[in-house]
């Protein structure tokens, strides 16, 4: 008799429980409810026709046990009651990677924006091909037949520095993109890395290139099918961290938008509300993956989106204060690039909780930047991956000649070449006037050697001794050798004052920004490359990255109609560019005959550098002052609009 008993209260257990996730009418939903968030339907009754069948005391136990799991999940659901917007994973009937919404699908966006880099793919094979209009214009960036040079070089067997001496990156960038030589190019391993360039990069992706040489016969057996894989291999693996740079983005929206107890819980991340995720998709599908600069920089050959892979799980895995293992994606990013040290400072206010204490005296605001057991944890993981790879590089990749042109190249590097940094300008006019001093060398006798003053003198009684015909000559010739003579002092001022730009800005911005550390992460980088001595396209992917996440971060004050402010700072930001790229096209594919109009063209390419820098100035600003508007995102949901806020928009000019 017990048996029977026990037999049935466990069918009838498992009737009642094994399919709560499929039956609407006793499940915990998983959908949003009207006002966005989830939330629990209640629980039918037990059924009278098989409530019979059982004892009473069998029957009180199994609702007392009813009663107590119903309460259990009630005190369970009522943990996002508070306005967060999330529920718990457990609750859900299935673990969904990529939650929908309403109105977007994270995944839709990453299926369109994969064709639409593929499409480009195929243009730039299409442009390389013919370099319409005039021949000359490719789409390829040069650093891809770098990167290229130095894959086929690391799977011949080569050192990669030496194969490539303007390789100046870690090996790991030549590993992602030496599979495709590997694979596609297996039966030429032992042929030479050095062969004429042509044959590879005159035009890249050439597969309908009747003049081949024999390296690309069909002695080899190679196709003209595996010939074009082997050179958009590269570009398909950075596409593909374009699409996880993305996914990143829209967990760390969803994550810095969580109350930090159930951020560092260890359950994994929440469902988020419709309205949140919905903000999430439109923000990385606007700023990142439709974004025609980060399309385009990747398609053409750009390693950024690989570092932008390893910053943005730096960030999520500090968020989730996982440190030991965020601190080996810090030391991995520094070890690629070493412009993500500028993040270091805001970190470690992060982790001193710096934004949490802004009141006290001076000495409780200082205690509190004592090094905690989370700053060694993270330090820890820092040095090791750093120390790990970069010893790797020093062993197996030449030693002094890998740190030099990894790291070293960088601290003394300076781009006399148009870029969008208006620094360009007064370094080419240096460097014109050193050349004119070692051509005056040889008239006037001086000799390069001694302090300023030493040569200053043996400058003036050269001059004292010659004779020029005319007077204005003889004022040409001294303006001429005075600028040169002091030209390599004012280049060391005028560097020492472009460091000092970010030297400031960036601890300062960190103090002010640490409490959102996307955010601040972003403007960081923002100021960085603005005030830096060398900007260009792809640097701007640098910023870019975290554009999504400070953007979930930001409010446009209540005076200001969004969609137009919106064209508005796209307009300050593309149009700059715009002009720049115009006048540098002038300037190397369309150079004036005339020696004063090309001097013009300069000055136009300059003079778009400094409204560039201006407009990214007022830009920066804004982001700044909207910010402090914005609501603690922390503990509320991102759209959801404060009273206080209101009355702080309206005051604002």
């Amino acid at each position: 008799m017990i048996d029977l008993i026990l037999s049935k209260l466990s069918s009838y257990l498992c009737k009642r429980f094994s399919g709560m996730s499929l039956i609407a009418n006793n499940t915990i939903t998983d959908g949003p409810t009207s006002n966005g968030d989830f939330d629990v339907i209640n629980v039918d009754h037990e059924d009278p026709k098989e409530a019979d069948d059982l004892s009473p005391s069998v029957r009180l136990r199994s609702i007392e046990g009813r009663v107590s799991s119903r309460s259990t999940t009630v005190k369970e659901s009522s943990r996002p009651s508070s306005g967060d917007g999330f529920t718990s994973r457990q609750q859900l009937p299935h673990d969904s990677t990529l939650p929908s919404t309403r109105y977007l699908n994270l995944r839709v966006s990453l299926s369109v924006a994969f064709l639409f880099r593929i499409a480009l793919l195929l243009f730039s094979v299409w442009q390389d091909t013919t370099r319409w209009p005039d021949g000359q214009l490719r789409f390829t960036d040069v650093d891809y037949d770098v990167f290229t040079d130095a894959a086929r070089a690391l799977v011949s067997g080569e050192d990669i520095y030496n194969a490539r001496p303007t390789y100046r990156y870690s090996p790991l960038i030549a590993a992602l993109v030496a599979p495709g030589h590997w694979l596609f190019r297996n039966r030429l391993i032992r042929q030479s890395p050095s062969v004429n360039p042509k044959t590879f990069f005159d035009p890249p992706l050439n597969v309908l290139d009747t003049q081949r040489t024999p390296m690309h016969t069909s002695t080899h057996g190679l196709t003209s099918i595996e010939d074009a894989l082997s050179r958009i291999w590269g570009k398909l693996v950075f596409i593909i961290a374009d699409l996880i740079c993305a996914w990143l983005q829209y967990n760390i929206i969803i994550i810095e938008a969580m109350p930090e107890t159930v951020r560092e819980s260890s359950e994994g991340i929440p469902f988020p509300s419709a309205k949140l995720s919905q903000l999430a998709v439109l923000l990385v599908s606007f700023a990142w993956l439709f974004n025609p600069v980060t399309a385009v920089v990747s398609v053409r050959g750009n390693a950024e989106a690989v570092l932008g892979v390893c910053v943005l799980a730096c960030l999520a895995l500090i968020l989730r204060r996982r440190l030991f293992l965020a601190g080996l994606f810090f030391g991995l990013c520094i070890h690629l690039k070493l412009y993500p040290v500028i993040y270091a400072p805001a970190i470690y206010l992060w982790l001193s909780q710096w934004s949490c204490k802004p009141s006290g005296s001076i000495y409780s605001r200082l205690c509190c930047l004592i090094p905690s057991r989370a700053h060694f944890a993270f330090a820890l993981g820092t040095l090791l991956s750093l120390g790990l790879f970069t010893t790797m590089g020093y062993l197996y990749f030449g030693g002094m000649v890998f740190l030099h042109q990894a790291y070293l190249y960088h601290f003394t590097r300076i781009d006399m070449k148009h870029n969008f940094a208006p620094h360009f300008y007064p370094f080419y006019l240096l460097s014109g006037l050193q050349w004119k001093m070692l051509d005056m060398k040889t008239v006037t006798g001086l000799l390069n050697y001694g302090t300023t003053r030493d040569l200053l003198f043996r400058q003036l009684s050269a001059l004292m001794g010659m004779h020029e015909p005319t007077v204005q000559d003889n004022l040409t010739t001294w303006i001429i050798t005075q600028c040169a003579l002091n030209a390599d002092v004012v280049e060391r001022v005028f560097n020492i004052i472009s460091t000092l730009q970010s030297l400031v800005l960036i601890p300062g911005l960190s103090f002010k920004l640490c409490g959102q550390l996307g955010l601040c992460w972003f403007a960081v980088t923002y100021a960085f490359v603005t005030f830096n001595k060398v900007c260009t396209s792809q640097y701007f992917l640098w910023s870019l990255v975290l554009l999504p996440i400070a953007l979930a971060q930001v409010k446009v004050p209540s005076n200001r109609l969004v969609i137009p402010t919106v064209v508005e700072m796209l307009l300050m930001w593309l149009a700059p560019q715009a002009l720049w790229l115009a006048s540098a096209y002038t300037l190397e594919m369309r150079t004036p005959s005339s020696q004063l109009m090309a001097r013009w063209v300069w000055i136009l390419v300059w003079c778009s550098s400094l409204v560039f820098l201006l407009f990214n100035i007022i830009l920066l600003r804004r982001l700044i002052k909207w910010r402090k508007l914005c609501a603690n995102l922390t503990t509320a949901d991102p759209l959801k609009e404060s009273d206080s806020h209101e009355v702080a928009d309206k005051k604002t000019p």
